[in-house]
């Protein structure tokens, strides 16, 4: 089995526009900060909605981490949310693009996915686990952040 590069890109994708429950937000500012600690994060990459995306972007901003931030923008503006910076975070915004698409061009850039979906199960007609299905079918390393209290890896280990 290959080993996780030392250098990582990380994407994230979050299925609520109301934002992630306190479980969901929890673990992935410890996802965060565990990857900030063995890792060398290169590049984020996330989608700039309101909500759960808005949410992990201030987590990046709060952990300190020098880096680019790619905003993969949304083609509804009503969901668009208006991002900030500071002297650490570069932000790259690309452009906009049909759900399908960006969620495609976030997983294709990243080493390693997290998800908080808004649901306790996969939805056949859901973008995001559209999203989920397609990283599968790449074997992008994801964690997977249910709201009911349950965390799902797949692909590679990033232990070291």
């Amino acid at each position: 089995m290959p080993t996780m590069p030392r250098n990582l890109k990380i994407g994230f994708l979050g299925g609520s526009y109301l934002g992630m429950n306190n479980y969901q937000k929890m673990e992935v500012d410890a996802s965060i900060k565990y990857l900030k600690r063995n890792f060398i994060i290169t590049g984020v990459y996330h989608s700039g909605c309101i909500g759960a995306d808005l949410e992990f972007h201030e987590m990046i901003l709060n952990n300190s981490l020098v880096v680019d931030i790619y905003i993969h923008q949304t083609s509804n503006a009503a969901r668009q949310a208006a991002m900030t910076d500071n002297e650490n975070i570069n932000l790259i915004y690309m452009p906009e693009a049909p759900t399908r698409l960006k969620n495609r061009t976030i997983i294709d850039n990243v080493e390693i996915l997290i998800v908080a979906p808004k649901e306790t199960y996969e939805v056949r007609t859901s973008g995001l686990w559209g999203a989920v299905r397609y990283a599968r079918k790449i074997n992008r390393t994801m964690w997977i952040i249910h709201p009911n209290l349950w965390l799902q890896y797949l692909g590679e280990s990033l232990h070291a």
